[in-house]
């Protein structure tokens, strides 16, 4: 029986290294992109993500999203200042549990508008959101089972099991400067399956997540460099009252 967990979204912060842009090096001969300023940055928002198995237990996703979603970008285009959730939420909900902000895409589509969250991030001058949600369905195609054969003298056992995974990935790029939007989606599949005849042990995991990682990268930086990108229907910035 396949089960379908629930969307799961971005998480955790950046961890320093190579693929966080606001402290690595970058080389002077890098491109610049058309889509974006130099003074302007990309925020990519994160939040747990689960997925449940084929005995419905609830199980962590085993992948740096935030390193999938910027690793293709970085690498293109490593000038550009991308601001992980961790730093963004202690900017715009400072008062806040960070585990309570409401970065959803509707909640932020919701908040643009509001004239504090956009004095509290003007100084990192937001060009993109970015948000990305995974999810894995895991089918058992053929549960696990083991059995004997022989008689007392000796037997030979043995046993096996076979399943189907989907990882299945969307992204939401807004363009806080033109009020647009674009949107990607995709699913990885794979089977996966071991076997065994003591005391020997075979078999073979999908990787559906790291291709889904990799895939997930490259439609990401697809949407920078595609222009044309339909409208939004979320509320501009209140002007202020003179």
């Amino acid at each position: 029986m396949q089960r379908r967990p629930p969307w799961a979204l971005l998480s955790a912060a950046c961890i320093a290294g190579p693929l966080c842009p606001t402290t690595s090096a970058v080389s002077g001969n890098s491109p610049a992109p058309a889509w974006i300023s130099a003074d302007e940055s990309i925020v990519v928002l994160q939040s747990p993500r689960f997925y449940f198995d084929w005995e419905n237990h609830k199980v962590p996703l085993d992948i740096d999203l935030f390193q999938c979603a910027t690793r293709e970008l970085h690498a293109k285009y490593p000038r550009v200042h991308l601001v992980p959730q961790e730093k963004f939420v202690k900017i715009a909900f400072p008062d806040l549990n960070p585990k309570a902000a409401p970065v959803s895409p509707e909640s932020m589509k919701l908040l643009l508008g509001n004239p504090t969250l956009q004095s509290r991030i003007a100084p990192i001058k937001v060009r993109y959101l970015v948000y990305a949600g995974t999810e894995n369905d895991i089918e058992d195609v053929l549960p696990f089972f083991m059995g004997c054969v022989g008689s007392y003298g000796g037997a030979l056992c043995g046993g096996g099991a076979e399943w189907h995974k989907r990882s299945a990935y969307d992204l939401v790029v807004v363009d806080l400067k033109n009020h647009h939007e674009s949107n990607a989606a995709n699913t990885v599949e794979g089977t996966s399956w071991f076997a065994s005849i003591l005391p020997l042990v075979v078999g073979w995991k999908s990787p559906t997540e790291a291709r889904a990682c990799h895939a997930l990268g490259r439609d990401l930086l697809h949407l920078f460099e595609t222009p044309a990108r339909p409208a939004l229907a979320y509320p501009r910035p209140t002007e202020s009252a003179p």
